[in-house]
């Protein structure tokens, strides 16, 4: 999405004038950018500040009081030639109240345009995200600034501020990542990912949440998380998932109610092991493709949702595919860089 966009974007969000689905993309750029938020609530005060609005003087009380005045003069002076003076006085007086009334509109309206655009611009220019991309085939641990350590799979993407803020710790993930978090009853911990929000204190847990994986998934090793929906109308149903159990969040839908789980099964890919239960083929082949950094071609799209039980642990890729094929009743072969499944006869 280009700036100017943004630009577009935010003033017919302050204006409340967006459609459906500039309102979807107003909140898609809000969920990328955390700081966003923080950005809109302050230019919607300063939108908000009156003008600045000086008094006018009451003129035929300030008529009376020069007449007064007038009276007191010496009698050598002519009362005409007093009068004059003193009302040209006043009338130079007035016109210069009203003329630096007016300037001190134009200067809070200029202000607060300068804020405005400073406030935008910062936000645009400023990254206040870290941002670690895991290559095909690699794994990266990320020491975050309290201490808390990620461990992230191949081809994941992970994003946190270099420093946390005073009352919440919050990142991004997509992809999927172990995480051992630091406690801090103070500031809790908070997970972003396309699907979910993840919210704890202190504990170890694992989250599964690839772009195109067909759930989000949440299992816990120590500690207690709360678990829930970014989907406006399932986020209210959070669930608490505590150590040995597993949620999953399907689409839109509300997270599943905690069940007690073996957890070395979505912990295996610390330790290079591959571990699926009844998952759909194309999530295995993902996996695969990120860990060996290679290219699938399945014989037909129906394929994609077969799905298969698999265990594989200090394997080859050679072996990884002969089992595969075994299980789909594939054979295959490969070319450069991609490997291309064809049905057995």
């Amino acid at each position: 999405m280009a700036v100017n966009e943004n630009w577009e974007l935010l003033l017919k969000y302050l204006d409340n004038a967006l459609s459906e689905e500039e309102l979807q993309k107003i909140e898609e750029l809000r969920r990328k950018n955390p700081k966003l938020d923080k950005e809109i609530s302050l230019i919607e005060k300063i939108r908000q500040v009156p003008l600045i609005q000086l008094p006018l003087p009451d003129v035929d009380k300030a008529l009376i009081s020069v007449k007064e005045k007038i009276k007191q003069q010496s009698e050598t002076q002519t009362s005409s030639n007093i009068y004059k003076l003193k009302t040209s006085t006043y009338n130079d007086n007035f016109i210069g109240y009203i003329l630096r009334s007016n300037i001190l509109k134009t200067a809070a309206v200029f202000l607060m345009f300068v804020v405005g655009v400073y406030v935008i611009f910062k936000f645009y220019s400023e990254p206040d995200f870290k941002t670690i991309a895991v290559k095909n085939v690699e794994q990266q641990d990320v020491t975050l600034p309290d201490g808390s350590i990620v461990k992230l799979d191949a081809g994941s993407q992970f994003r946190y501020p270099p420093k946390f803020s005073d009352d919440k710790r919050e990142v991004y993930l997509t992809g999927e990542g172990y995480f051992t978090i630091t406690p801090d009853p103070r500031k809790p911990f908070m997970v972003h990912t396309n699907k979910a929000l993840i919210t704890v204190l202190g504990t170890q847990f694992n989250i599964r949440d690839w772009e195109d994986a067909e759930k989000t998934i949440l299992a816990v090793a120590e500690g207690q998380v709360s678990f829930k929906s970014i989907n406006e109308t399932a986020n209210k149903n959070d669930v608490i998932v505590s150590k040995g159990e597993v949620s999953f969040i399907k689409g839109d839908q509300p997270p599943t109610l905690p069940a007690e789980t073996d957890i070395s099964q979505y912990v295996s890919w610390i330790y290079r092991e591959m571990s699926f239960q009844n998952v759909a083929l194309n999530e295995v082949l993902g996996q695969i493709s990120r860990w060996y950094n290679i290219e699938f071609e399945l014989p037909d799209e129906v394929y994609e949702e077969e799905r298969l039980t698999i265990f594989v642990k200090n394997k080859s890729l050679d072996n990884i595919l002969d089992l595969v094929s075994l299980i789909m009743n594939f054979q295959y072969r490969v070319e450069g860089n991609k490997v291309i499944f064809t049905s057995a006869k």
